[in-house]
């Protein structure tokens, strides 16, 4: 992945605008008849925006030296839901150093939405023994301690705590443990939503996604310690 800085213009208002439209014909015939128009005005914007966030990325945190972009299907598991609709009505872009780990690497996030932008940035699932050791560093004095008051700082900002918990803490674990809330997260990350607004239709975007990724970088690293 290149680090130099690559030249991204912003999306057109057009992206969102299909974005809205889609949300009102979610069918396959309208889609069917719209994707060379979802092509010009979403994928093509989107995956010169991904190339040019991770050379910005790379740039800015120089202890990342590789990132990559997964920008999220638009079409819908549908096999075991209720809602049959065929497509999302976001855009979802993530960025971590492996876009072949579906959940199980820290990652940047952000959603585009026909009128708001939602950001993220954590470790959706911790796998295996990445679990075992996500639990002990909650459980050590230091750095349970720096990941408290980094949730805490976040949800102060706005952000809230996402992540797939455990309704009890697991099992070896005191119940009443000081960060009890923790120990039972299975995941973590913090989001917050933005509104739409004049800049993400301008090369600024970029530099306003690296401000909402700044302030989540402190939990990254602290996720890719573990």
């Amino acid at each position: 992945m290149p680090t130099h800085p690559i030249q991204f213009q912003g999306f057109p208002k057009e992206t969102f605008s299909f974005l809205s439209d889609l949300s009102s014909n979610n069918r396959r015939a309208w889609f069917d008849a719209s994707k060379d128009r979802f092509r010009r005005v979403v994928e093509q914007p989107v995956q010169e925006f991904v190339l040019a966030m991770c050379a910005r990325l790379i740039h800015a945190f120089e202890e990342i030296t590789h990132l990559e972009g997964k920008i999220f299907r638009i079409h819908r598991d549908i096999r075991f839901s209720t809602d049959k609709t065929p497509y999302k009505t976001h855009i979802g872009i993530r960025f971590s150093n492996d876009a072949s780990k579906n959940c199980a690497t820290p990652f940047f996030y952000v959603q585009l939405e026909a009128d708001q932008l939602l950001f993220a940035t954590g470790q959706t699932e911790f796998e295996g023994t990445t679990l075992d050791r996500y639990r002990a560093a909650v459980m050590d004095a230091e750095t349970g301690r720096v990941l408290d008051t980094l949730v805490k700082k976040a949800r102060r900002e706005g952000a809230g705590l996402q992540g797939e918990q455990l309704q009890r803490v697991p099992r070896g674990y005191p119940a009443d443990h000081v960060r009890a809330d923790l120990l039972r997260l299975k995941g973590l990350y913090v989001e917050n939503c933005l509104p739409v607004s004049t800049q993400i239709h301008g090369p600024e975007f970029i530099g306003m996604c690296l401000d909402q990724f700044t302030k989540g970088k402190p939990l990254y690293d602290w996720l890719k310690a573990l």
